[in-house]
């Protein structure tokens, strides 16, 4: 298509809640949506990756805190997110570094 690969976060959260739902009736990880794209099947990376993480939390949160399971794999992709990002971060602040 012609877009340029764009979605709201507002959006994205909409699908991941609703996948996520669906994925819990049928007793597989709501995790995914949060973590990964639908379409091009990658990992969400940086800012979005926190971001989906942070709304995937509020989610448990709101309707499934009595599933410990799911609650531990909220906090776990925040975690997972935060640290990818500093890792990214420290590399790129590394190679900048090495090249002055």
């Amino acid at each position: 298509g012609s877009d340029a690969g764009f979605a709201h976060l507002s959006c994205l959260t909409s699908y991941a809640e609703q996948k996520s739902d669906d994925n819990l009736q049928n007793n597989i990880s709501p995790k995914e949506p949060f973590q990964i794209c639908p379409h091009c099947r990658k990992n969400y990376l940086n800012d979005i990756a926190i971001d989906l993480a942070n709304n995937y939390v509020s989610f448990v949160e709101a309707g499934y805190s009595d599933y410990p399971d799911v609650c531990i794999w909220a906090q776990t992709l925040r975690l997972e997110s935060l640290t990818a990002y500093n890792r990214n971060r420290t590399d790129s602040q590394t190679e900048e570094a090495r090249e002055v």
